[in-house]
């Protein structure tokens, strides 16, 4: 069990001095840093304060506590000629570390030992005799590595992952017959390379050399071979050890002393012009030879100059100027057309030999340098594109899709057009302008040098807009477009115009909110509809005879009153005829804060009869409906404002008349000489006695009109026998005269009802 006691000492120990509940505070508690030290790659020692460590270590230093951090430079690690080499120290302050002390700090974290990883190369071929000064003389070779030479073995140390590369130079009376490198496959090759990411062992393979001697040389002789890569000149003898490898070359085109051209042609063991040579065992002289045939230059040019050219099946020689041996055939071709550097086009027209694009060549025997030259046009082109890709321009009266290429002889003239508009992604591209400001439809000159056109296009969309009911409105859009359509992104201000009889409710489709106007930014096609709502409307004198108008613009107390509007009611609803019913179809009229009786209502008109005691003047009916807004129809109330009734027959207005047995007066039975005729009207004034509103007249008692009334007939004035309400109706008067015989006769004549100077609507009345 540890002791209070135990406790302070571990304290101690650590530098800190903690608070307890009865010890004095003697000083502030001392900061304790947690350090961890590291090497990178793992496994290697290090030591701090001293102490040695492998790998890593934990330790807990108080704050400004000075240490010691050593690490060897070089050290072994437990894999077998494999070594650590030193190269730094870091740490996450990024405070430098050496044999110095380091100062503890709070921040400080972690010291990393950073060192490099090598690997041994062992090489092993000769041990230089004891108490030799020179191990040179005696070694079969020598051995570069990585440039550095060396006569004897050693061992060399590489950073892991480093490029090797190894040389082999043997002495006099060696060979070298190839390389010993377990892991790697090097070959007989004096030069070899490689990555060493482990120890290798390398050992150079000298051989004796061969006691017979080898002639490499040429037909004819005095040219140049290459042996082991290494130039010569023939005859050229070698020592090279049995069943060494080697390898012969020579080039290909070679001039002798007299400046004679020479192809290679064959070698006599029967190789490539480069190829491995084998040393077979043996006493007898060895002669390998490279044969060489005669051979000329051949040269190939084009007009203009600097074309490509296609030469036995290949189109990227460095020159068109080649050596070629005596009666040798060979290809060559033009390419029908092609571009030089400068983006200038031409089409072939003819080789200088008079042969055709495609040809073969003979090369003459005994050798004579030629060359020949293929001729070409110039070509102009005019290169047509348009923002965006795509459009079809139409060319010379041809369609031509964007990017257009057009090809002409220079100065040839070239008709092109762009589309004004072209539907496109429910849209439609409009054309903006050409790059070089020109218009549409234009002409183009071609010239020599490429030229280049783009036909700029923005993108529009179209708005489509409808009221619901189509009738209900007139759509405004601000800017105006003739066709709908507007560019992208323009934003584009609607406004609903409501027709009389329709209030509008909200947008829908692409645009929502209930303003009468609002904004929309055409960035794509939209489609928007104003929903209105029918409501009852009257316009101006929308108070009217129900008989027919008159030169006066009133209506008379007591009269058939119609009013015309728009959504008076939703459907047509007929009341009794008597009494007349105060509301139809939920549609109510009121003549100040009392009810009028109506004979009908419909969306359209209202047949009423306006109250008897009216007092002359101006008034206001209000018209309201269930669920919809009141309306007011102002009119004039007159003393007299008579109208006849009409029934239309042949386009004429026919009068409402009688024949004096009751019967109708009509075209095929017109009215009679003597004959006593009855016609109807309304609104020819008051009676002599009260009759009550919206009830029929009775039929036992007589309703006179109080106001004298005349009829003229044509120009023919009638005092009427009879001057009353109609018995049984309601609102409606009749008129008796005798059709005396001043009235024009065989015809339609006109009648017109005057009381007290004021004319009804004209009618006709047929007279046989």
């Amino acid at each position: 069990m540890r002791t209070r006691f135990g406790w302070r000492i571990l304290w101690a120990i650590l530098g800190v001095t903690p608070w307890v509940a009865g010890w004095p505070a003697a000083r502030c508690e001392t900061t304790i840093s947690s350090v961890r030290v590291f090497t990178e790659p793992a496994g290697a020692q290090f030591t701090v304060d001293g102490q040695a460590y492998t790998s890593q270590a934990v330790f807990l230093w108080p704050a400004g506590s000075k240490h010691f951090l050593v690490a060897p430079r070089l050290q072994n690690t437990l894999i077998l000629n494999t070594q650590y080499v030193l190269t730094g120290w870091e740490t996450n302050l990024g405070v430098p570390v050496s044999v110095e002390p380091i100062t503890a700090d709070p921040g400080l974290t972690y010291v990393k030992v950073v060192f490099r990883l090598e690997y041994a190369l062992l090489l092993r071929y000769f041990s230089c005799p004891p108490n030799s000064l020179d191990c040179a003389p005696h070694s079969p070779g020598s051995v570069a590595v990585n440039g550095i030479l060396y006569s004897q073995d050693a061992d060399l140390y590489f950073p892991a992952g480093s490029q090797v590369s190894v040389q082999a130079y043997p002495n006099s009376g060696y060979v070298f017959a190839g390389w010993s490198i377990p892991g790697v496959s090097a070959g007989n090759a004096f030069l070899a390379s490689f990555v060493i990411n482990q120890p290798l062992r390398v050992t150079p393979m000298f051989q004796n050399a061969r006691p017979v001697a080898i002639t490499i040389d040429t037909s004819p002789p005095g040219l140049e071979v290459l042996l082991d890569r290494t130039p010569a000149t023939t005859p050229a003898n070698v020592e090279w050890g049995w069943n060494s490898e080697h390898t012969l070359g020579t080039a290909g085109v070679q001039r002798d002393a007299q400046n004679r051209l020479w192809i290679f042609d064959s070698w006599s063991d029967g190789g490539t012009v480069n190829h491995t040579f084998r040393v077979t065992p043996g006493a007898s002289p060895v002669t390998v030879t490279a044969r060489f045939a005669p051979g000329a230059t051949a040269s190939f040019l084009t007009q203009p100059p600097g074309l490509p050219l296609q030469v036995d099946g290949r189109i990227n020689w460095p020159s068109y100027n080649f050596s070629w041996a005596a009666d040798s055939m060979h290809s060559v071709e033009a390419p029908a057309a092609q571009t030089d550097g400068r983006g200038h086009k031409y089409r072939f027209q003819s080789w200088s030999n008079g042969a055709s694009a495609a040809q073969q060549v003979r090369m003459p025997n005994p050798p004579q340098d030629f060359r020949l030259t293929a001729n070409y046009n110039p070509v102009a082109q005019v290169i047509l594109e348009s923002e965006p890709t795509g459009v079809a321009l139409r060319v010379d009266g041809e369609d031509c899709a964007t990017p257009c290429v057009v090809e002409r002889p220079p100065g040839t003239t070239v008709s092109v057009s762009a589309p004004l508009t072209v539907p496109s992604s429910g849209g439609r591209l409009a054309f903006l302008n050409w790059s070089d400001g020109g218009p549409a439809s234009r002409t183009l000159t071609a010239a020599d040098d490429p030229q280049s056109f783009t036909a700029r296009y923005r993108w529009q969309y179209p708005l489509t807009l409808s009221a619901v009911p189509p009738e209900a409105a007139g759509l405004l859009t601000v800017p105006a477009s003739p066709d709908s359509y507007y560019d992208s992104p323009a934003r584009v201000q609607v406004t609903v115009q409501p027709r009389a009889g329709y209030r509008f409710r909200s947008w829908t489709g692409d645009l929502s909110g209930t303003g009468a106007s609002a904004w929309i930014e055409m960035g794509a096609p939209h489609s928007v509809q104003a929903l209105l709502d029918a409501v009852p409307y009257v316009p101006d004198s929308a108070v009217q005879n129900a008989a027919g108008r008159g030169p006066l613009s009133a209506v008379a107390p007591g009269s058939v009153v119609s009013v015309f509007g728009l959504n008076l009611a939703e459907q047509l609803a007929v009341g009794p005829a008597s009494p007349l019913a105060q509301s139809l179809a939920d549609v109510t009229v009121n003549l100040g804060d009392r009810l009028v009786p109506l004979f009908f209502v419909s969306p359209n008109q209202i047949n009423l009869q306006l109250p008897a005691d009216v007092e002359p003047g101006p008034q206001t009916l209000r018209i309201q409906a269930a669920g919809k807004p009141a309306v007011q129809a102002a009119f004039t109330a007159a003393r007299n404002a008579p109208g006849i009734f009409c029934r239309q027959s042949g386009g004429l207005d026919m009068a409402v008349a009688e024949h004096e047995d009751g019967s109708a007066i009509i075209p095929a039975s017109p009215a009679r000489r003597d004959e006593l005729v009855t016609v109807y009207g309304t609104g020819l004034g008051p009676y002599d006695h009260p009759a009550p509103d919206g009830f029929a007249l009775p039929v036992d008692v007589p309703f006179p009109l109080l106001d004298p009334v005349e009829i003229v007939l044509s120009d023919v004035t009638v005092t009427p026998e009879l001057a009353a309400g109609a018995a049984g109706r309601v609102g409606v008067q009749v008129v008796r005269f005798r059709l005396t015989p001043e009235v024009p006769a065989g015809g339609n004549v006109r009648v017109v009802l005057r009381v007290n100077g004021v004319e009804s609507n004209p009618a006709v009345l047929p007279v046989e």
